[in-house]
């Protein structure tokens, strides 16, 4: 999570006055840390917090309303967040962990970078932030993946 807000707080000041990053889900471990780190880098205000276990019935709520997914994880196998992102039609940028790499094509249906890398992030949300084109292309690229490749008559 200290990636993601450092990358946050990297943004161009043009994006950081009109961009709201949602941290969403039950953690494993402890906020408050994190909390502090997002007010010592300026970026409380631009920050929501909602760490609870999501009820089934709100999940498609914080979907939708997702401009991107960013999923920061340092180790992991794979990741249901991601399997259900994909429904949505968002661009993903994720760390090069795991199944992820092997789920999502850099710079196709988004971004992938280096598990402790915070300026890769940080540009690539620019560059989903800024370049509208750039974002629709991925987002279809993501609705024809989860259409296509990741389908139930695909993989059965």
């Amino acid at each position: 999570m200290d990636i993601l807000l450092k990358a946050f707080s990297r943004l161009p000041e043009k994006l950081t006055k009109s961009t709201m990053l949602q941290i969403v889900g039950y953690p494993k471990i402890p906020i408050e840390p994190y909390k502090i780190l997002a007010r010592e880098l300026g970026t409380e205000n631009r920050t929501f917090w909602d760490p609870r276990l999501i009820e089934e019935k709100e999940v498609a709520t914080y979907f939708a309303s997702a401009y991107a997914i960013i999923l920061p994880y340092r180790q992991i196998d794979q990741s249901g967040v991601l399997m259900v992102a994909l429904a949505f039609g968002k661009p993903i940028l994720a760390s090069r962990v795991g199944g992820l790499e092997e789920t999502i094509i850099n710079g196709i249906h988004g971004f992938l970078f280096e598990p402790n890398d915070v300026d890769s992030p940080a540009r690539y949300m620019a560059i989903i932030l800024e370049d509208e084109n750039k974002w629709s292309l991925m987002a279809r690229e993501v609705e024809r993946l989860a259409a296509e490749n990741l389908s139930c008559s695909n993989i059965a």
